[in-house]
């Protein structure tokens, strides 16, 4: 991509130095000697001399009536340093993506973070406020192309990336997720970790040793209203009823019908092992 010479992209100026020092030599080299040593290092990440002075030249010169550059913004103000900074984008990034390991394509995503319209309130994902859904959009249309559905728990580090922001995002005013909770408020949370459940995990059994189905298990008594004391069983507290609905609904399939006082010493035996291991985890996931 042939460069567009800086005269046509900026004004200079007094006493700013310019970077074409008339030989037609082609040297970039001159433009890395001729840069002014209060010019920061250009470019996040890059490991490209000759794309160095251009860009902290441009920022340098960036005219003093402007405020802080936002992307986005309706504001025409404001708009200059953010044209300015997305152009001089070294050519020999590829589009940039976040959670990437290729230094190269490093540099535009922090651009684009770093120049949020500082309007914009900590983005929320699901929030019905306009201001706060540039960040999101923009952090999840950068997700590497490379990752996969991202998934919970998964020990794939490829998928982990929308989890994290996902979660990370999650609205301020948003308690602590809780499930099956009446107040619509702390729903998201919990929707957002049930759905993102790996597709690899079968019905999430208590007390099973088969990694895979714990997941789900850990999450959901995790989630447990806070308000609510120790599960018992037989409890006529409707307080603590919801925790042993849980663990009584989650009992593995390949455990028999769970029966309260059974004839049957060899059902019995099971059952109380598998309930007081249960509750033992479930203990120890609170």
């Amino acid at each position: 991509m042939e460069e567009e010479p800086l005269e046509t992209a900026v004004q200079y100026l007094p006493g700013t130095p310019r970077c074409d020092d008339n030989d037609d030599d082609n040297n970039d080299n001159d433009r890395v000697v001729d840069t002014p040593s209060t010019m920061t290092t250009n470019v996040v990440g890059s490991s490209d001399a000759k794309v160095e002075y251009r860009r902290a030249l441009l920022v340098s010169t960036t005219l003093s009536t402007m405020t802080t550059n936002v992307v986005g913004s309706s504001d025409a103000k404001v708009e200059y340093r953010r044209a300015l900074l997305v152009s001089t984008t070294p050519s020999t990034m590829t589009t940039n993506v976040v959670g990437s390991s290729d230094a190269k394509v490093e540099y535009r995503r922090a651009l684009l973070v770093s120049t949020t319209p500082s309007t914009m309130t900590t983005n929320v994902v699901g929030s019905s406020d306009a201001k706060v859904e540039y960040r999101r959009a923009l952090l999840v249309s950068t997700t590497p192309s490379t990752m996969t559905t991202n998934v919970v728990g998964s020990s794939d580090a490829k998928v982990e990336y929308r989890r994290a922001l996902l979660v990370s995002t999650t609205p301020s005013t948003m308690t602590t997720n809780v499930v099956g909770s009446s107040d619509a408020k702390v729903e998201y949370r919990r929707a957002l970790l049930v759905s993102t459940t790996p597709s690899t995990m079968t019905t999430n059994v208590v007390g099973s040793s088969d990694a895979k189905v714990e997941y789900r298990r850990a999450l959901l008594v995790s989630t447990t209203l806070s308000t609510m004391t120790t599960n018992v069983v037989g409890s006529s507290d409707a307080k603590v009823e919801y925790r042993r609905a849980l663990l009584v609904s989650t009992t593995p399939s390949t455990m028999t019908t769970n029966v309260v006082e059974s004839g049957d010493e060899k059902v019995e035996s099971r059952r109380r092992s598998r309930v007081a291991g249960g509750l033992v985890k479930a203990m120890q996931g609170s």
